[in-house]
């Protein structure tokens, strides 16, 4: 208690004081306070007979009460609860009977000393003290047998005895029941047959290899070479040629047939050739043949004569012309008349006819090729019509030049118009092909042009000015 509280905890405690110096101040007063609490205690006990508790023997159960100072002087009460006696039995851990629920030992313990370890082969299930004495390693115990394990403590059975034999797998005499080897192994194969081609003498295993004896010829460059041979015979034969003694070639000295043999003999060809003119037999040394008929060739080949036969039909080939009629020379007409069986008429601006005669409507330069019956046709001929009038002067066309004039290759072509249109300037072979074209559209004034007839053949063309369906042309021949 102090300054009429109770306190009953450590700690620090204050109160003020007014006026509590003696020059009038406040004074403030502090408590520390240390509180040490006073404790009690239970203690149990078990003994088989006595013990011992504060220098005081005790032989009985029972609570038994001790009151100490304790070291902050406060007072502290333990009680004793003891048990005497209880459950007797072995207490000694190493026994084989130890009892681990007994208090008191009553002379009951057993111990016996063996091989505790249930998978060694000295086992002993009565032991419950292991001496050390337990044998764990397994295996063959007999030193006679295959698989003697020299280290083995307990004999599990497993003794094979020794076999000898060859325990080699890739030998002809392999015994797979032997274990141990005895040095018999026999692995040479071959054919062991002295009679056969393929013997070897060093063979102690039959591999059923052997071969018989082939005789022939073993040289695959003879003409009687045998594929199957292993033995040579000497009868390879090298000389090849004709041996047919009915042969043009026939060689006395060959050996061997290489179908080089030639006879004389008279060949028809298949075919009959018909062509239009003259033709050519070029297997006939060039001949050529102007009529229909039968004709012949003799070729000589390694000394033999053959004869061959060809059959020709020649057509003749129509030469014509083409001129104005007698009676109205605005028509042209062919010549000779024919008839024939088609006619083929072009002209200028795209003009082209089937008909025997034509009658051209502009100025220009016209063709005509006609077929026979037999299929045969004859050259193109070609004639320019001038005679019709021409609609250019309308247009003024002036100094209208082809030169040089014949040339060898180059032409130029000049000319002037005044009027503006479109025209065509073409150059024209004699047989109406076009073999230059320049369309000049929208045009007027001077024009100048440079044109390459190199590679053309020679022969007369026509450089030809065309404006809608009037023509104005000029030839030139190239030489």
């Amino acid at each position: 208690s102090w300054n009429g509280d109770m306190y009953y905890t450590t700690g620090t405690h204050s109160f003020r004081i007014e006026n509590g110096n003696a020059v009038g101040c406040d004074t403030t007063a502090r408590l520390h306070l240390t509180v040490n609490n006073s404790y009690e205690l239970d203690v149990f006990q078990q003994s088989c007979d006595s013990i011992v508790w504060n220098n005081q023997t005790y032989t009985q159960s029972g609570i038994y009460t001790q009151s100490w100072t304790a070291n902050n002087t406060c007072d502290s009460i333990v009680h004793l609860n003891l048990t005497i006696g209880g459950l007797a039995g072995c207490t000694d851990t190493m026994a084989c009977n130890y009892d681990p629920f007994a208090l008191c030992d009553d002379g009951s313990c057993v111990v016996i000393y063996g091989c505790t370890d249930p998978s060694a082969c000295n086992f002993d299930n009565t032991a419950c003290v292991d001496d050390g004495s337990c044998l764990t390693i397994y295996g063959c115990m007999d030193s006679t047998a295959f698989n003697y394990d020299p280290l083995a403590q307990c004999d599990d059975g497993s003794c094979i005895p020794v076999v000898y034999g060859c325990t080699n797998p890739s030998a002809c005499n392999y015994d797979p029941t032997a274990n141990t080897d005895d040095g018999s192994c026999l692995t040479i194969y071959g054919c062991m047959d002295s009679t056969m081609f393929n013997f070897n003498p060093l063979a102690v295993c039959d591999d059923s290899s052997c071969i018989p004896f082939i005789y022939g010829c073993t040289d695959p460059s003879a003409c009687n070479y045998v594929d199957t041979a292993n033995t040579d015979d000497g009868s390879c034969l090298y000389i090849y040629g004709c041996m047919d003694t009915l042969a043009c070639n026939y060689d006395p000295l060959a050996e061997c047939p290489d179908n080089s043999c030639n006879y004389s003999s008279v060949y028809n060809l298949p075919d009959t050739v018909v062509n239009c003119g003259p033709y050519t037999w070029i297997d006939g040394s060039g001949l050529t043949i102007t009529q229909s008929g039968n004709y012949s060739h003799t070729i000589s080949v390694n000394g033999c004569d053959s004869t061959i036969i060809l059959t020709a039909i020649i057509n003749d080939i129509p030469v014509i012309s083409a001129d104005q009629d007698a009676s109205n020379p605005m028509i042209w007409v062919v010549t000779p008349g024919g008839p024939y069986a088609s006619y083929n008429w072009i002209g200028p601006n795209g003009f082209s006819s089937s008909d025997p005669t034509i009658e051209p409507g502009v100025n220009g330069i016209y063709c005509v090729q006609v077929t026979t019956d037999d299929g045969c046709s004859s050259d193109s001929t070609c004639f320019s019509v001038t005679y019709l009038p021409s609609s250019l002067d309308e247009i003024s066309l002036s100094e209208f030049k082809v030169y040089p004039n014949p040339t060898t290759d180059y032409i130029s072509v000049e000319f002037t118009l005044d009027r503006i249109s479109d025209y065509t300037v073409k150059v024209l072979s004699s047989s109406g092909t076009e073999v230059y074209k320049d369309d000049l559209y929208n045009f007027s004034g001077d024009y100048k042009g440079k044109i390459n007839l190199s590679n053309y053949s020679k022969g007369i063309y026509f450089v030809e000015i065309s404006y809608e369906d009037r023509i104005i042309f000029k030839k030139v021949v190239l030489q």
